[in-house]
């Protein structure tokens, strides 16, 4: 995603207090940075996405991920940060409310020092925000803006390792925020107002059979994706032996797969020959002469420590264009690969929760993890796909993992790179639209794929969806599955974690942890891990200051 800074003073002085956070964007000079400043507010991102700034004389606008005009006029030869630019100018009624897409647009007013930000309808696009009486600050990181706070979160702590993720807009800092979905905040040196422009529609649709379903999201899908590829966010885009990728390519234009580079990547310990995913991305580039890269990537080679918090970070010289999610929300694996499954009950949150956390600690700490859940539960209207949905984007990329649990769905690279057509708002307002049964199985992508060209859908697959008895696609027989050989990265830091006393004297943990963490295999000791880890990077540092 496009990335970017914004530093806003409410007394109109940008003092070098705030040199720490913009030092940490920049990754200490190792990224080449852009800056726009105004008097009290300074906009940061990084050069190769300068093109998504805009400024006049007056103000300053930004654009991250992908911004659709389609249900506002506008020029044909504007650019969408212009559009914005234009549009929050001069308050147009339809803006954000009629905007579509995955972004998060920022614009500043110079006439009277006012900052307007505001995400997509799902909040997919993360905007981390602090603010306290002098400065308001937003990134799609949070690493940059926990340099500013020491104040960490122990209920969401609580939640990450008695849930599984952080639950609505928590990080593990208390001044640091995903901003809530939809939402349209106005901030001046007076005040802040924070308002939520949408809401979804959580009704099925009357009458609609699966057919019909699958075949208005199919043309739906060619449309937002033909969209994203004309938009040209990527340098390359991702193909597997899975349906995700293999229905983005079967959904471009003639012209679009020809102009389009693949990227296949291939785990370092395994021959291309052998990787499932090698085999059937060279599979389709070779029936229709696409141009196709296949890299060599490491995992075995690296350790997962604290060290790996920064190292991910790093920007990719190219964006990726990729199937992130589609499996999840259009084949309902989201339904078993969500940490958190309904119903979920309070004892054996509470009985979780008692064994993991002393008793010092859960006396200081005034929401119940199941409390939380019940609340984020209720805010998506008790929906299950929109509260899956939740979980898959906007806890994962507020994630602290790295290394343990999230060997293939890395956020902090994601956050910096990476671009799906699953994470369109349009898109996700017609799933929710599906009776939530017919999504689980892969009963409802399989019926998409009846409508791709045969070509495509019938060359083998890697995919989960050809376990149907009426799969469209056929099943891979030969070679590896790369997710099935994926070596254990973390065992010297488990046991450098688990040798350091300091982590038990904190009185974080019950006394009866240390037995659930003699299996370095258990779900539970890799979250503490990954939580240690955090720890140690993030607040462990600042402590020895």
């Amino acid at each position: 995603m496009h990335a970017f800074l914004v530093i806003y003073s409410k007394s109109g002085q940008i003092g070098a207090e705030v040199l720490p956070v913009i030092s940490d964007f920049g990754m200490n000079n190792m990224r080449e940075l852009v800056k726009k400043e105004r008097k009290g507010v300074v906009f940061i991102t990084g050069e190769r996405f300068a093109g998504n700034l805009h400024e006049d004389q007056d103000s300053i606008s930004f654009v991250a991920g992908h911004l659709s005009f389609e249900n506002i006029a506008r020029s044909a030869a504007s650019s969408p940060v212009s559009m914005w630019h234009d549009a929050i100018s001069r308050k147009d009624p339809r803006c954000p409310a009629k905007l579509e897409g995955m972004f998060a647009a920022i614009h500043y007013s110079r006439e009277k020092h006012v900052l307007v930000y505001a995400n997509d309808k799902f909040g997919i696009a993360p905007v981390f925000v602090y603010e306290d009486r002098n400065y308001l600050m937003l990134c799609n990181e949070y690493q940059p803006l926990a340099k500013y706070t020491h104040s960490i979160d122990k209920a969401a702590m609580a939640e990450f390792m008695t849930l599984g993720v952080t639950l609505g807009s928590k990080t593990f800092f208390k001044q640091i925020s995903n901003l809530e979905p939809a939402s349209l905040v106005h901030v001046s040196s007076a005040e802040t107002k924070q308002h939520i422009y949408w809401k979804p529609d959580l009704n099925p649709k009357k009458g609609a059979d699966l057919k019909s379903s699958a075949k208005e999201m199919h043309a739906l899908f060619t449309r937002v994706n033909r969209e994203y590829q004309e938009a040209k966010l990527a340098g390359v885009c991702l193909l597997t032996a899975g349906a995700d990728s293999r229905l983005i390519a079967s959904a471009m234009t003639a012209e679009q797969l020809q102009k389009t580079t693949f990227y296949t990547s291939n785990l370092s310990f395994l021959d291309p020959s052998e990787d499932k995913d090698v085999a059937g991305a060279s599979a389709i580039t070779s029936k229709f002469q696409l141009k196709h890269r296949i890299e060599k990537i490491s995992f075995h080679e690296n350790s997962f420590d604290e060290t790996y918090f920064e190292t991910e970070r790093a920007w990719r010289h190219e964006q990726v264009y990729g199937g992130w999610h589609g499996g999840e929300f259009l084949g309902g694996f989201c339904f078993q690969a969500a940490p958190i499954r309904q119903p979920l009950d309070y004892h054996a949150v509470d009985e979780r929760y008692r064994s993991l956390f002393s008793r010092w600690f859960r006396f200081r700490q005034r929401t119940h993890p199941y409390a939380s859940y019940k609340k984020e539960l209720a805010k998506s209207e008790a929906h299950e796909l929109l509260f899956m949905i939740r979980q898959m984007t906007r806890s994962f990329f507020t994630a602290i993992y790295g290394g343990t649990r999230g060997h293939w769905e890395q956020p902090f690279q994601l956050v910096n790179h990476g671009y799906s057509p699953f994470w369109d708002s349009r898109l996700l307002q017609l799933l929710l639209q599906v009776p939530v049964d017919e999504l689980k199985h892969y009963r409802f992508y399989n019926e998409v794929f009846k409508y791709v060209d045969p070509e495509f859908a019938g060359i083998p697959s890697n995919s989960p969806m050809t376990a149907l008895q009426d799969s469209v696609l056929p099943k891979m027989e030969a070679g590896v599955e790369p997710k099935h050989r994926i070596p254990n990265t973390h065992h010297k830091a488990y046991k450098t974690y688990l040798d350091e006393a300091s982590g038990f004297r904190r009185g974080f943990y019950n006394k009866s942890l240390r037995k659930v963490l003699e299996n370095e295999f258990d779900p539970i000791t890799q979250k503490w891990l990954d939580l240690e880890a955090w720890y140690s990077c993030y607040v462990s540092r600042k402590e020895k200051r």
